[in-house]
């Protein structure tokens, strides 16, 4: 949902891609510049995670009425259900404990507040991605405490993922070789 960088909802072509992501059985969505310097970082959460529990919730209703295909002959096929309108109301999912879904967010300047966090875990945030590349004196040491203060007290259960910096491969001669 990268326009959420600077607008405060996603398009709809971020919403069908995050659905389109679920649809083909991934286990985690990552928010990165959103979260860590986007102007909504909360926003940001809240829509990925409402986005995916959706997703999720509409696979499921279009499992049970679509008809099963037979796999390598073995078992006869069934003639198609007619598919209508209808299946498709329902209303909308908001049981935050029902997505599986994982949301992963990436801390940075605009979200590492002792003020944002809690909201951010709050909004739906299951992995808070802390990017070791940007890590500056104490920051880190500031806001893992945080991170495991507040999802204690909301109880809930928070991952914390440290993303390392790779190689970096030299195109010249460095001084000195």
């Amino acid at each position: 949902v990268e326009s959420m960088i600077e607008n405060p909802v996603p398009t709809r072509a971020e919403v069908a891609d995050l659905c389109n992501s679920v649809w083909d059985g991934t286990d985690a969505v990552m928010l990165s510049g959103e979260a860590a310097s986007g102007k909504y970082p909360v926003e940001a959460v809240m829509a990925e995670a409402s986005a995916v529990r959706e997703a999720e919730s509409v696979k499921r209703r279009l499992k049970q009425a679509c008809p099963y295909v037979a796999v390598g002959g073995s078992a006869p096929l069934r003639p198609a259900k007619m598919l209508n309108c209808g299946m498709a109301l329902k209303r909308q999912e908001t049981d935050q404990t029902k997505r599986r879904t994982k949301v992963v967010a990436s801390l940075g300047p605009a979200s590492w507040s002792e003020e944002l966090i809690p909201k951010m875990i709050e909004a739906g945030t299951d992995i808070f991605r802390l990017n070791c590349s940007h890590r500056r004196g104490g920051d880190f040491e500031r806001v893992y405490p945080l991170i495991r203060k507040y999802a204690a007290e909301m109880g809930r259960k928070v991952e914390v993922l440290g993303d390392l910096q790779g190689p970096k491969f030299r195109v010249a001669e460095l001084a000195g070789d």
